[in-house]
């Protein structure tokens, strides 16, 4: 019995922090979203929106979100013929506390929209003194769209 009590919440936290995510319900005209990662630091500090649509381009823009760390993590697989990988970011922020969360994906006025949210810390919050780029990276189906991110503080 003691084994199942201490299993139970490694099984509740690999169901809690799995990669794989459901994709978010939204209004009639959206798409299906997967979120692939999300974080806070990121070799890419311009806000906005960045596609890969190719290998190629998932390989450069992995390279240049990952060129920060030393040994860079490896290039998460991404079937191409079903998705476009979307790095989404807020840009530089100088200080943590920070983060971005895509919420829904749509289409409109000919183009995929991004509808994001920025979480910001508390008035008053003890935050750590460093730079920070929080991006989410999300999978929407294969798409030539263009793609904006419209992002809600």
């Amino acid at each position: 019995m003691r084994r199942v009590l201490r299993a139970l919440p490694l099984v509740f936290c690999a169901a809690c922090c799995s990669p794989e995510q459901e994709p978010t319900p939204s209004p009639a005209n959206s798409v299906n979203l997967v979120s692939l990662e999300r974080g806070v630091q990121s070799g890419i500090t311009t806000a906005g929106a960045r596609a890969a649509r190719t290998e190629s381009e998932w390989s450069s823009l992995w390279a240049d979100h990952a060129s920060i760390y030393l040994p860079p993590p490896a290039l998460p697989a991404v079937d191409f013929g079903v998705h476009t990988a979307v790095f989404v970011s807020l840009g530089t922020r100088a200080t943590g506390g920070y983060s971005l969360t895509v919420e829904v994906a749509r289409v409109e006025g000919g183009q995929l929209v991004l509808d994001a949210r920025e979480t910001a810390p508390p008035e008053g919050a003890i935050l750590t003194q460093a730079l920070t780029a929080p991006y989410e990276i999300v999978l929407v189906p294969r798409t030539t769209l263009p793609i904006e991110a419209r992002i809600a503080r």
